[in-house]
């Protein structure tokens, strides 16, 4: 993968979990705290397969 392409790709995904911190996570009811846990978990393999991918 290119280093300008990763480091673009990077950014957005930064950009999205910082969204579902923000915005997603605040709106989900503490009671389904299984569901925040699983989406922030799955938000950050997202940077893991990125670094697995370049």
């Amino acid at each position: 993968m290119d280093s300008k392409q990763e480091f673009n790709l990077y950014n957005k995904i930064t950009y999205y979990i910082s969204y579902i911190r923000k915005h997603v996570i605040i709106n989900i009811p503490k009671i389904h705290n299984d569901i925040r846990i699983h989406l922030l978990d799955e938000s950050y393999n997202l940077v893991k397969l990125l670094r697995y991918a370049s």
